[in-house]
């Protein structure tokens, strides 16, 4: 049986986020006052665009080093 990913929990939230913002769209209520959330959603705006790419991951090893790692989901600038 595989084990279970581990994410920190501000990883989760904001990776919960940005998934709920693609999926539904932002409801006409919403106000986004958070600067993280902005500057998550500025990094999958960067990352469609091809301005500036984030970190892949191609095998769940991979993944779970990148979401335990808040530095790999910071942008290089």
């Amino acid at each position: 049986m595989t084990e279970p990913l581990k994410v920190k929990s501000k990883t989760y939230w904001r990776l919960t986020a940005l998934t709920t913002v693609a999926n539904e769209d932002l409801p006409k209520y919403y106000s986004i006052s958070n600067r993280q959330l902005k500057d998550s959603i500025q990094e999958v705006v960067d990352d469609l665009s091809g301005k500036e790419k984030l970190p892949e991951a191609h095998s769940l090893k991979e993944l779970a080093q990148l979401l335990s790692s808040d530095d790999a989901l910071e942008p290089s600038k």
